[in-house]
């Protein structure tokens, strides 16, 4: 799953916040607002605004490998600290290229075997650095059901919508809120 950086957007997809919390109320969600590179194939992201609920999926279980890419150059804030909630990650590889990455370049480094994973002892993470011009391989098993962030730690990134939702598994594998838990929409102000 490549996930490239660029104008501090996953996928060049610009995160809205949804209208409900994902966790406790998925179900109050227009699904309509959610999006994701599959959904939106045959639009031109890269010209036009495309903003949504970015939202990725994955099965309970399921062993993931995300490949962040940075396309951005090496300016001041052109690192991007990556973050997962919900889990930690193996490390399992990274590097620089030479040149303005793309998320292309990487796939064909990795295709031809210039990418070596270093799958014993990978440090163990909830953070990680993408360099400018460069890339980071994480793994991790997708064994903590429910809908976790993902995002630039830099928080002006984050508003820029360099975020997403991973949602693991199904609403009903996920926790439940516990009974009188208050939802949005529907607070009891007295």
């Amino acid at each position: 799953m490549p996930i490239a950086s660029q104008n501090r957007q996953l996928n060049k997809i610009q995160f809205s916040l949804p209208s409900s919390p994902p966790l406790t109320q998925w179900n109050d969600i227009d699904e309509s607002t959610f999006c994701n590179a599959t959904t939106l194939q045959g639009q031109d992201c890269t010209h036009q605004l495309c903003a949504c609920v970015h939202v990725v999926s994955v099965a309970t279980g399921q062993l993931v490998e995300m490949v962040f890419v940075n396309e951005g150059m090496g300016e001041l804030t052109g690192v991007h600290p990556v973050h997962l909630h919900g889990y930690s990650f193996r490390v399992v590889a990274m590097g620089l290229i030479n040149s303005n990455a793309t998320v292309y370049d990487v796939e064909a480094m990795d295709n031809a075997g210039e990418i070596t994973r270093r799958t014993k002892f990978a440090p163990l993470k909830d953070t990680v650095i993408v360099p400018p011009s460069g890339y980071t391989i994480v793994r991790f098993k997708a064994d903590n059901p429910g809908v976790w962030m993902l995002h630039c730690h830099f928080e002006f990134h984050v508003v820029e919508g360099m975020a997403l939702l991973l949602k693991v598994g199904q609403p009903e594998e996920w926790a439940r809120a516990p009974e009188g838990f208050p939802k949005c929409g529907h607070w009891n102000i007295q």
